[in-house]
C-alpha cells in the first residue's frame, strides 16, 4: 500500500513538474519581444507603419503619378524603390530625376532609395559604389532622408553567386554609409534586407547569424536601422514560434534580440519585404516559394500582422510590404503578393490595408518616445531640444495623445522645486498623489540630479487618451525627457494554469503525509 502510494505520489510529482514547466514555456513563448514594463525610445521606431515596394522604372510618367497615387491611398507613407549601380556608369540620373520629381508631387509617401548593383555583384573596388552613393546623397539629400546599401547580401544570388562574405558586406556598407553622410549630414542608413534562411553557408546564411556576423565585424556604427523580411509562409501572425528554423512573421524578433545581445536596442527594426502569397485560382505560372494561401486570408492575415506589430513591437519601426506591382512577367509568382492586379485593379489586400490605415488614430502606440515626438504638443511656455522638454513660464502646457492601458514620464529631477500637474482625459492622473484642491501632481525636486521614470496613469480604457501636464517653476532643467506608452497586459490564463499546478502539488502533500 505505502509503494502505491509513493508511486502515485512521485507520478503526480513529475505531471505537474511537466505541466509547470510548458506553462512557463508557453508563456515566455507568448511574451516575447514584448518589452517589459514601459518601452525607452527608440530612434526610426516612431515612424508611420505601412509602406509598399514599387517598381516604378516599368511605367511612363502618367502610369508613375497612377501607381504613386495607388499607393498613397492604400495608406502608405513609404515607397521602396530600388536604384540601379553599373560598374562605370552610375546611377541612372535621368530615372532616378523623375522619380524624385513625381515623389514631390505626392507629399504624404516617403522614399526608401535602395542602391545595389546591378547585376548584384560586389563591386572590385567598394569605393568606387561608395562616391556614386555619395554622389546620390548630394544630388537628392534635400528630398530623401532614408537610403538603404543592397538588398538580401546573405543570398549568394545577391552576392555575385557567393559564397556570401559578411566582413566584406560590412566594408562595402561602412564607405558607403560616410560617403553619403557626408553629403547628407541627415541621413538615415537602413541595412539591407536580410532574406530569411535557415541555411548556414557558404552560399547562403542565415539572417540571424549574418547579422551577428555583421556586429563581429564592427558594423554597427555604419547602420541606423536593422531591415528584415519576415514572410509569413505558411502560418499567421498568430505564429509565435521565434527560432533560426522556423520562417513566420516573428522572426523579426531573432533580429531584435541579436541587437540585444550587442546592446545595439537603441536602434529600430524595420521590415523591406514582408506578406503572404496568394496566387489566384487556376494559377499556372511557377510555384511560390513563401507558401500559399487565399486573397480573402491574405488581406486578413496582413491587418493582424500590422496590428500586432503595433500593439507589441515598441522597436518595429515601418513595415515595407511586397509590393505594389511587380516589374515582372505575368507568371511570376510574385504577384501573389501584389496590392494591384496586372490590369491595374486592386485586390482584396489593397482594400483591407486602405481600411486599416484610414481606422488607425493618431495617438502613440506602446512605446517610448522622446519629448519632442509627432503626438506631443507644447505651448509656447516651453522650449523643446535634444535634451527633452524645457519650462520657459510657470503654467506652461503639453500635451500628448496615446492609446495604451498606462502611461509614463522619464523627468530629470534635481534640487529645485517644482511640480508637474498631470490630468488624463480631463481626470487627475489615477497613478499620481494629489493636492488639497484635488490636483494630482509629480514632484520633480531630488536632492541630487537624476532621472526618473513615474507612472502617470494605469488600468486606462482601451481607446485613445489625451496626457496634459501644467508646469509649475522647473524653469532651465529640461524636466521633461521622455513619454512612456504601456498596452494592455497579456491575458493567456498562465496565471490559472500555474494555481492547477500548485493544487496538484498540494495534492502530492497530502498524499505523502
Amino acid at each position: 500500500m505505502r509503494a502505491a502510494r509513493l508511486l502515485a505520489a512521485w507520478a503526480l510529482l513529475v505531471g505537474a513538474l511537466l505541466a509547470g514547466q510548458g506553462v512557463l514555456v508557453a508563456r515566455a513563448e507568448r511574451t516575447r519581444g514584448l518589452a517589459r514594463g514601459f518601452a525607452a525610445p527608440v530612434a526610426h521606431a516612431d515612424v508611420p507603419q505601412l509602406g509598399v515596394n514599387v517598381a516604378l522604372e516599368q511605367y511612363d510618367a502618367a502610369k508613375m503619378e497612377r501607381a504613386l497615387g495607388r499607393a498613397a491611398e492604400a495608406g502608405c507613407t513609404w515607397v521602396r524603390q530600388m536604384f540601379a549601380w553599373r560598374p562605370g556608369r552610375g546611377f541612372d540620373w535621368d530615372f532616378a530625376d523623375r522619380v524624385v520629381a513625381a515623389l514631390a508631387r505626392h507629399p504624404g509617401l516617403r522614399l526608401v532609395a535602395v542602391l545595389e548593383a546591378d547585376p548584384p555583384v560586389p563591386p572590385a573596388d567598394p569605393q568606387h559604389f561608395a562616391a556614386s552613393a555619395g554622389e546620390f546623397a548630394a544630388r537628392y539629400g534635400d528630398a530623401l532622408d532614408y537610403y538603404q546599401v543592397w538588398d538580401e547580401p546573405n543570398l549568394a544570388d545577391h552576392w555575385g553567386g557567393g559564397p556570401v562574405n559578411p566582413p566584406a558586406y560590412a566594408d562595402l556598407l561602412a564607405r558607403t554609409a560616410r560617403a553619403i553622410r557626408r553629403a547628407d549630414p541627415g541621413a538615415v542608413i537602413l541595412l539591407a534586407g536580410l532574406a530569411p534562411t535557415t541555411e548556414r553557408g557558404p552560399q547562403n546564411l542565415s539572417d540571424v547569424r549574418y547579422l551577428t556576423q555583421l556586429y563581429a565585424a564592427g558594423a554597427a556604427p555604419y547602420f541606423d536601422v536593422i531591415v528584415g523580411k519576415p514572410y509569413g509562409f505558411d502560418t499567421g501572425p498568430e505564429d509565435r514560434r521565434a527560432a533560426e528554423g522556423v520562417l513566420n512573421f516573428s522572426r523579426l524578433i531573432l533580429l531584435r534580440e541579436v541587437a540585444l545581445v550587442h546592446g545595439d536596442g537603441g536602434k529600430a527594426v524595420w521590415a523591406s519585404h514582408w506578406g503572404w502569397n496568394a496566387l489566384p485560382a487556376g494559377w499556372q505560372g511557377g510555384p511560390s516559394l513563401w507558401g500559399q494561401t487565399t486573397e480573402a486570408l491574405q488581406a486578413q492575415r496582413s491587418v493582424a500582422a500590422l496590428a500586432r506589430a503595433r500593439a507589441e513591437w515598441p522597436w518595429a519601426g515601418a513595415l515595407i510590404l511586397e509590393h505594389l506591382q511587380p516589374a515582372l512577367p505575368t507568371d511570376n509568382p510574385r504577384w501573389g503578393f501584389a496590392l494591384l492586379g496586372p490590369d491595374g485593379q486592386p485586390r482584396p489586400i489593397y482594400m483591407a490595408l486602405r481600411e486599416y490605415a484610414q481606422a488607425l488614430p493618431d495617438a502613440a502606440r506602446p512605446g517610448g518616445y522622446p519629448a519632442d515626438n509627432p503626438w506631443a504638443a507644447y505651448d509656447d511656455g516651453w522650449r523643446v531640444g535634444p535634451l527633452g522638454a524645457d519650462v520657459r513660464a510657470d503654467g506652461a502646457r503639453a500635451t500628448f495623445r496615446c492609446e495604451g492601458s498606462a502611461v509614463a514620464l522619464s523627468v530629470r529631477r534635481g534640487p529645485y522645486r517644482a511640480y508637474l500637474y498631470v490630468t488624463v482625459d480631463g481626470r487627475p492622473a489615477n497613478r499620481l498623489p494629489r493636492d488639497a484642491t484635488g490636483r494630482a501632481y509629480l514632484v520633480l525636486t531630488d536632492d541630487a540630479p537624476r532621472q526618473a521614470q513615474v507612472l502617470l496613469a494605469s488600468g486606462l480604457a482601451p481607446g485613445v487618451h489625451t496626457v496634459v501636464l501644467e508646469a509649475e517653476r522647473g524653469q532651465g532643467q529640461w524636466p521633461l525627457v521622455a513619454w512612456h506608452v504601456a498596452g494592455a497586459p497579456v491575458r493567456d490564463g498562465w496565471a490559472g494554469r500555474l494555481s492547477a499546478v500548485a493544487v496538484a502539488l498540494l495534492a502530492l502533500a497530502v498524499v505523502l503525509a
